[in-house]
């Protein structure tokens, strides 16, 4: 409470002012605009995750990321999982792909 009251002080508003506006910043409402737009871009995030899982495995990025967009994040992982195994060299090291000369 003390450090509320020093603030206050600092902006020269009352701390019943500091309270409301720190209850009003708590109390945001969540629009359906809003709620669309964050799993919009949480299904982006976890298919881009999936296609960087993919990475040194037979299909590689493009192709589970595409999948994981046109299908689930879920489903293209456990696909990924089941169905790629990674390609690996004699030392167990993922092989890159090498540039064609």
């Amino acid at each position: 409470m003390e450090y509320l009251r020093g603030a206050a002080a600092q902006a020269r508003l009352p701390v019943s002012r500091v309270l409301r506006e720190i209850a009003s910043a708590a109390n945001t409402v969540w629009t359906s605009e809003r709620v669309d737009t964050m799993m919009v871009g949480l299904y982006i995030l976890f298919s881009v995750l999936v296609g960087f899982m993919a990475i040194g495995r037979s299909g590689g990025f493009f192709l589970y990321f595409i999948l994981a967009i046109v299908l689930t994040p879920v489903i293209s992982l456990i696909i990924l999982i089941i169905a790629t195994p990674m390609v690996v060299d004699v030392d167990g090291e993922p092989v890159k792909k090498r540039k064609r000369a």
